[in-house]
């Protein structure tokens, strides 16, 4: 059996959730899918550490090492699922953070997406269900035929069954078989396993839930979105990649050549590389506003002129030439800035004509000093996240 990354536990709203912190920087919080846990990002989650940010994973209720709730007025769908997310991220102290999710954890993520962006920093999509992809047509006619059979068959019978499922979501089932396999079955198999994956899982795959968010996803495109999708996904075909990306205005999407729906499991390395250069490519992605940059004069040291700028990085161009207006007394001088976006105490002054009786004959030639302040919901630097 694989070693779980979930290993504490916490009540949300009346019920267990297990979970992980690993790491130091800033957060990711990453959401899994069906019938899978939290055990999909395990080889995720040390490359992202080692890259320096702070990866939180959850089993959702109703999965993995997470309370299978026998009250079924528990909301374990993906719109249930939400409020289990906002009380982890209470947990974790996290206002904002960047968002990963695969299979129905992307039903998840469109949902936490679209109705709080104020909280995502970016959104990563993996191989997930959207529209109306959902449920297969093997699933839709299990589930027409009633759970209930499904929920009483042979324990054996289950476990052959859903490992032959699980065997269809990667391209190389021998390396799934080799790993995490038997883990996965023992999460849905057994007297609880069995009768909680179809009260928890297959009964909510209804695309009710991100049909709803539909008309709404191109207000995605306000926040720094990428989708990474199996070749050869089975479960959830490229052409739902390619819907999705249109969808959301300047997302990107990344192809995966002989991998399957379960990514994570089959390409971590390729997954890592992918979202990390992604998440790396953000670090000045929320804008600036009204950042004061005090600087001091080459010519004359002694005398200084507060720059107020509101400069923008956009994720898919880089940063973005601002026009500012160099200040002094009442007098002012216009030309462009081209701020660094990894580093806010530098930028580099092009074509700037001063004004040289309103600037006190002071040369155009400018050095950022070194205090540099911040004000309002911008920052300068990027924080350190405890």
């Amino acid at each position: 059996m694989v070693e779980p990354i979930a290993t504490e536990n916490t009540l949300i709203n009346g019920s267990r959730v297990a979970y992980g912190v690993y790491g130091k920087g800033e957060p990711v919080v990453l959401v899994h899918g069906t019938p899978s846990s939290s055990l999909i990002w395990r080889n995720i989650v040390p490359r992202l550490v080692d890259a320096g940010y702070k990866a939180h994973v959850f089993d959702l209720l109703g999965f993995g090492l997470s309370e299978r709730p026998w009250n079924t007025a528990v909301d374990t769908s993906m719109t249930g699922q939400v409020p289990v997310l906002e009380g982890l991220l209470e947990l974790w102290g996290l206002d904002k953070t960047h968002i990963v999710a695969h299979d129905i954890g992307g039903g998840v993520a469109q949902r936490f997406s679209v109705f709080s962006p104020e909280r995502v920093l970016s959104l990563t999509l993996i191989d997930v269900v959207s529209f109306d992809s959902y449920p297969s047509k093997r699933t839709k006619e299990q589930m027409q035929n009633g759970l209930e059979s499904l929920i009483k068959a042979d324990s054996d019978k289950h476990r052959a069954h859903f490992e032959d499922w699980l065997l269809s979501a990667v391209k190389t089932p021998a390396k799934l078989k080799e790993s995490s396999l038997d883990t996965y079955l023992d999460y849905i198999s057994g007297p609880i396993g069995q009768p909680s994956l179809f009260e928890h899982q297959v009964r909510h795959y209804d695309p009710k839930h991100t049909l709803e968010v539909v008309p709404r996803l191109g207000e995605l495109g306000k926040l720094p979105v990428q989708l990474i999708w199996g070749a050869d996904d089975a479960w959830q075909v490229v052409g739902w990649a390619h819907r999705l990306h249109d969808a959301i205005p300047g997302s990107s999407l990344t192809i995966l050549d002989d991998t399957g729906h379960f990514s994570p499991e089959e390409q971590p390395g390729k997954i890592s590389k992918t979202l990390i250069g992604f998440l790396k490519s953000l670090l000045m992605i929320e804008p600036w506003e009204n950042l004061t940059l005090t600087c001091h004069l080459l010519q004359q040291p002694s005398k200084v002129i507060d720059l107020t700028i509101t400069p923008t990085f956009n994720h898919r161009h880089g940063p973005q030439p601002q026009e500012i207006r160099l200040g002094r007394d009442r007098s002012t001088s216009e030309g462009l800035c081209h701020v660094d976006p990894f580093d806010a105490s530098v930028a580099d002054f092009d074509d700037v004509e001063t004004d040289t009786e309103a600037l006190g004959g002071i040369e155009r030639d400018l050095a950022i000093g070194l205090e540099t302040e911040a004000l309002g919901a911008g920052r300068d630097t990027l924080p350190d996240i405890d």
